[in-house]
């Protein structure tokens, strides 16, 4: 929880730092707050669609949502 405090203070100042949102996501995730950490995913990969990581965690953090249909996109 206090690396997220982190992530989201420089978050302020890099909004539209894909490995950032990446963080932020993993870290919420771990927290089991999929629901957040799929909205920091999606803009990960919005800003940069070949973030492979970001791909992997979107497609698990769906899954465990019981999304198969979105997982597997």
């Amino acid at each position: 929880a206090e690396a997220l405090d982190y992530y989201r203070q420089a978050l302020q100042f890099e909004p539209d730092v894909a490995k950032l949102n990446y963080n932020i996501g993993r870290a919420l995730a771990v927290l089991g707050r999929d629901d957040e950490a799929i909205s920091h995913f999606t803009y990960a990969l919005e800003l940069d669609p070949g973030f492979l990581f970001a791909h992997i965690e979107l497609g698990s953090a769906f899954a465990r949502q019981g999304l198969r249909e979105k997982a597997l996109a």
